[in-house]
């Protein structure tokens, strides 16, 4: 073999390497949480607030994924004698459980009980990989089986949940017709999508052809579709009452994307609320006390009175 052939031969093998490895990495980059690049939040931190510091009484769940993995929530009862409904409280990407906490002490105040999840790859949950509500989805089914056999609950459920957890929130609500209503914050329309503005918003520019690239391996290791991660398509499918939240500010996922998903919703009983000048974390903050009235009010009216539902 000549000279030259084995260095195209060496050039090409190292290319090729190369390109796998770059792919591998650019696809963990997407989906891969418990990792110390990310330097995620663990439980064992010690200044992480608990139910004990908001005077919340708690149960722990555990139940098992379709693929195996062991996940864990908290059931929050309700401060008040008669109960209205029970919330599931979703958390976004790289967070957990604990950041619903001044949500779930709200509502057991107001009557309600909550359930503080740890999704897949978070918190005290098992998993290493995010699917943006691919698997997700079917995760919150079986956390309401749970629920329904462990804590006797399987009426007037509602779910709540922000950003990457509201995206989840959404793609349950449209194959899984126990929840009844929900509170949707500052998500996206679409996986992909999400994923081109990520890579241009941090490195200053979108090459589709390398995101597309990196998105296919995340759907390798993942084990997942992305092009069925779409909630702009779900709403499609929800009739149950819905409230959506953006804040006008967001600059990490536009509210125009808010307002699609909202523009394709089915539900006849739905309100979009514009939080102005709130950015993707904030909403809360900046909504202050007559955003949580609003949303409480809203529980109320369809928590209790089963004929404001329509055709769920």
């Amino acid at each position: 073999m000549k000279f030259r052939t084995k260095i195209l031969i060496i050039l090409s093998i190292t290319i090729t390497a190369g390109f796998l490895i770059l792919g591998n990495f650019g696809g963990r980059l997407i989906i891969q949480i418990n990792q110390e690049m990310y330097n995620v939040i663990k439980d064992t931190d010690k200044h992480k607030p608990t139910v004990f510091d908001y005077g919340l009484v708690s149960k722990p769940i555990t139940y098992i994924s379709n693929d195996g993995l062991k996940l864990t929530a908290l059931f929050v009862k309700s401060h008040t004698q008669k109960e209205k409904g029970t919330i599931i409280l979703v958390h976004g990407i790289r967070s957990c459980k604990a950041y619903y906490l001044p949500i779930s002490k709200l509502l057991a105040e107001n009557g309600y009980n909550s359930v503080l999840v740890d999704l897949r790859a978070h918190g005290q949950s098992e998993g290493r990989y995010c699917t943006f509500g691919f698997h997700e989805k079917l995760d919150m089914s079986i956390l309401i089986d749970s629920l329904c056999l462990q804590h006797n609950i399987s009426d007037n459920i509602g779910i709540w949940g922000n950003s990457l957890g509201a995206a989840i929130s959404l793609q349950t609500m449209s194959i899984d017709h126990r929840i009844k209503f929900g509170v949707i914050e500052s998500t996206f329309s679409d996986f992909k999508t999400v994923v081109h503005e990520y890579s241009e918003r941090t490195i200053g520019v979108d090459i589709p052809v390398i995101n597309d690239y990196f998105i296919w391996w995340a759907e390798l290791i993942g084990d997942f579709n992305g092009d069925e991660v779409k909630p702009c398509e779900s709403v499609k499918s929800i009739k149950q009452p819905l409230i959506m939240v953006h804040g006008t500010a967001d600059k990490n996922i536009n509210i125009k994307y808010g307002k699609l998903n909202f523009k394709n919703l089915a539900s006849e009983n739905k309100e979009f609320i514009e939080i102005p000048n709130a950015n993707h974390g904030n909403v809360w903050k900046v909504g202050g006390k007559s955003y949580f009235d609003k949303i409480i009010s809203f529980l109320n009216i369809f928590s209790l009175d089963d004929s404001k539902i329509k055709d769920v």
